[in-house]
């Protein structure tokens, strides 16, 4: 008789924090943007596989784990008062994970298998203005949340037998994502521009590639404003690069 096992785990959690300020701060950003950007990619990927071959009985016992669940906070803390031309609170973050297992047994008289893949995927994503916080901007506010989540399990067995065999395999995933967007209680936001709290998750991106018709509708020169048509992520007061593309330049406007 014969008998074998293996085992694979993986993890990934990691925590990345972007935030300014604290009880008594008082954070200036004379005409430009305050940016507070937290990014994470937490991936794992977990394989295991065995074989066991036995002159009368053969016996194999496989597991995989994967587990992804990272911690992607952005924010500004409590009582913090915050001025300057925009703000961009955003947190942004994926996490994958895949298991696969594979277990082959074998033997004269008897042979049996089991094969075991889970795949977990838990993170937490939190964009905040903290409570009783002070905001005011001349541009637009940003208080986004994004996430993106995948998990994969594979588990397979084979049992090769004269006699008696017999296996199992079993997969699961797991999927418990919380993610937030928040103002929180007493805060106060004041903004020239629009005001933006959104919590995405699993969500398809909208690109946009920049390129608009000129016309008085859409460019003025005068005011110093762009009108885009597409779905483009920027605030009104972000100032952006104009490039004509090759063609003649808008008037007013420098390549």
């Amino acid at each position: 008789m014969a008998a074998s096992g293996a085992t694979a785990d993986a993890s990934s959690t990691a925590t990345v924090r972007a935030h300014i300020g604290g009880a008594g701060s008082v954070i200036t950003a004379s005409g430009g943007k305050a940016e507070l950007l937290a990014g994470g990619n937490n991936r794992a990927d977990a394989t295991a596989d065995g074989l066991c071959i036995g002159g009368i009985v053969g016996l194999g016992f496989i597991s995989a784990t994967a587990t992804a669940s990272g911690r992607t906070e952005a924010y500004v803390d409590s009582s913090t008062e915050l001025s300057g031309g925009a703000l961009d609170v955003i947190a942004s973050a994926g996490d994958y994970a895949a298991a696969t297992s594979e277990a082959a047994a074998g033997g004269i008289l008897g042979g049996g298998n089991a094969s075991d893949a889970a795949a977990n995927t838990n993170p937490t994503v939190e964009a905040e203005i903290g409570s009783h916080a002070m905001v005011d901007v001349g541009g637009g506010v940003k208080v986004h949340a994004v996430s993106a989540t995948e998990a994969d399990a594979h588990a397979n067995g084979t049992t090769l037998s004269f006699g008696v065999s017999g296996g199992a395999s079993d997969a699961n995933v797991n999927e418990t994502s919380i993610v937030r967007a928040t103002v929180g209680d007493g805060a106060s936001v004041t903004s020239d521009g629009s005001i933006e709290v959104k919590a995405q998750h699993n969500e398809e991106v909208d690109v946009y590639d920049g390129s608009f018709t000129p016309n008085p509708q859409i460019v003025s020169t005068i005011q110093d404003w762009i009108q885009l048509p597409g779905v483009h992520g920027l605030s009104t007061g972000d100032r952006v690069t104009y490039l004509n593309g090759g063609g003649d330049s808008i008037g007013g406007l420098v390549n």
